[in-house]
């Protein structure tokens, strides 16, 4: 009976394994005819020409919305908005760039679209609106070529990994920005910083002390650091200074208006049209004082040599002119122990008077134990 009980389980068993297999074949088998005939239904959708056009169209529409979202996508990063920064990232508050300080390292959009890295140097605001500009300094380039930027200009850290080096080095200015600038003294070959006078300059011991040299230079560069005019008109040119100049304080941040022949300036256009009319109708020679050393040659030009002790005002107007493009050139006003030589052209003015242009000029010490080396040489910039 018990071995009769047993044989029965079994079959039992058995029946039901048989019966769930076959429940899940004939699962399967439904949802493979359910996937032919959804199959076959699509076909016969596709079989007129629209639909296949249509559906030949498809992957154009989808990659037409994806450059769509992926242009909309990149406008919003680029915009500065607070709402284009919030949808750009859902990810976390938005991210907004610190305002640039001075000695700030930063990427500036130059006016022919250019990216240029740069140091910022002084922050001012600009006019009564009270608009905040931003004078740099670009770390390839010499300091003539530093401005004034707006914020819009101002992008994010330069990349020294990649090509921008480091600001110690690619910077003119040296470490922090700023240039160094060395003078070899003649009696050492060595290379001791020299005074301008070709002395080194001492420490109290008497000795010889190179970091007097560099704390006055980096005095220099930090009272010179930001352009003080911004344009001069001479002759028929109107130029851009490239470097600081001692002028008084009245006239800075104008354009200054000079004087042909007496190199008087003044930021007024009416008081330059008056003073040019006076001098005219004074019937004064319009060329420079002093005498003429050389010329006229060929080509019209002639060279006049001017005592800064007789002639001071305009040899310090001159100094002051020359100072607008000449870096380095600490002698502006003590003009007494100089002579000033003038290089002209000639040329007719409107009334048939005789004119001599100023092309440039040099200068040299009166007593000096270095004759050949004159301490002031310039060509004017539109020459």
């Amino acid at each position: 009976t018990s071995g009769r009980a047993a044989h029965r389980c079994e079959d039992n068993r058995a029946t039901e394994a048989l019966e769930q297999h076959s429940s899940r074949a004939l699962a399967q088998s439904a949802l493979s005819r359910k996937r032919v005939e959804g199959k076959k239904a699509i076909d016969r959708r596709l079989s007129s020409p629209e639909e296949r056009q249509t559906k030949r169209r498809a992957p154009q529409r989808f990659t037409d919305r994806a450059n769509a979202t992926t242009s909309t996508a990149r406008a919003m990063r680029r915009s500065s908005t607070p709402t284009a920064v919030a949808m750009e990232s859902d990810a976390g508050p938005p991210q907004t760039p610190a305002e640039p300080k001075v000695g700030d390292f930063r990427m500036i959009a130059k006016r022919d679209g250019a990216l240029e890295a740069a140091e910022v140097v002084e922050i001012a605001p600009r006019g009564p609106a009270g608009a905040l500009r931003y004078y740099v300094h670009y770390l390839q380039h010499d300091r003539r070529m530093d401005e004034w930027v707006g914020r819009g200009q101002i992008r994010g850290e330069p990349d020294w990994a990649h090509g921008f080096g480091s600001p110690a080095l690619s910077s003119p200015r040296g470490g922090h920005g700023r240039r160094s600038h060395k003078r070899k003294s003649p009696n050492s070959p060595g290379g001791a910083l020299a005074s301008p006078r070709g002395m080194t300059p001492r420490g109290r011991n008497g000795h010889s002390d190179p970091t007097v040299a560099e704390r006055l230079e980096h005095a220099r560069e930090h009272m010179t650091r930001v352009k003080n005019v911004e344009a001069i008109v001479f002759s028929e040119w109107k130029l851009e200074p490239w470097y600081w100049a001692p002028f008084p304080e009245e006239y800075h941040d104008q354009t200054l208006y000079f004087c042909d022949f007496t190199l008087r300036y003044t930021p007024s256009v009416d008081l330059i049209l008056e003073h040019r009319e006076t001098y005219r109708a004074s019937g004064a020679p319009r060329r420079p004082p002093g005498a003429r050393c050389y010329g006229p040659d060929a080509q019209g030009v002639s060279l006049w040599e001017i005592d800064g002790e007789v002639e001071t005002l305009y040899c310090q107007n001159l100094c002051l002119l020359a100072k607008l493009f000449l870096d380095h050139k600490t002698l502006n006003f003590d003009v007494e122990p100089f002579r000033y030589y003038a290089l002209t052209s000639h040329r007719t003015a409107d009334d048939g008077a005789d004119e001599e242009e100023l092309l440039g000029y040099f200068s040299k010490e009166k007593e000096s134990r270095l004759p050949d080396n004159p301490p002031g040489l310039l060509t004017m910039a539109p020459h």
